[in-house]
């Protein structure tokens, strides 16, 4: 028989992770022998995989750029040209349509600088952006946000001196 305070703990463990809150974004780095060759992303993955969009920053040594990507169907192009897409980005008090390129296949887009520096701000701002396009919506909370986007301009210094030799 199991003591009480094996349970006592098992019941507190359980508690604790029922209530643990789940944070979105993530941030990651490859670092390579040249800067040109490493990059850092954030990415936002949503909890619905069906209707939902993932969103991703990739910094690269110039350049960041914002993707959108969707797991199901692909996103309708935008007036009949396979080669865009409407998304809209909304706030409390705002709503901005922006023309994205759509990708082969349809379901990534890369958003223009523009609706890159509208999410930015209105996060860093505190505010809830909902985005969408042909029938996809995620909704993205500025939590943590803006602790992970500096991790994303400043990457890490030091080189991983362990590389797998495959």
């Amino acid at each position: 028989m199991l003591s009480s305070r094996f349970m006592g703990a098992c019941l507190i463990a359980a508690l604790l992770l029922g209530c643990s809150h789940r944070d979105n974004w993530k941030v990651s780095h490859i670092q390579s022998g040249s800067k040109q060759f490493s990059s850092s992303r954030l990415s936002y993955h949503t909890p619905d995989t069906v209707n939902g969009i993932d969103v991703e920053f990739l910094a690269l040594d110039t350049s960041c750029n914002l993707y959108l990507h969707v797991h199901s169907h692909p996103v309708k192009p935008y007036k009949g040209d396979p080669k865009t897409a409407l998304v809209t980005m909304k706030t409390e008090e705002n709503a901005k349509s922006f023309l994205a390129k759509r990708h082969e296949g349809g379901q990534r887009l890369l958003l223009p600088d523009n609706a890159k520096e509208f999410l930015v701000a209105s996060l860093k701002e505190g505010k809830t952006v909902i985005i969408s396009t042909s029938g996809y919506t995620s909704t993205l909370t500025p939590d943590s946000f803006e602790r992970k986007y500096h991790l994303l301009e400043k990457p890490p210094r030091f080189k991983n001196p362990v590389h797998s030799p495959l």
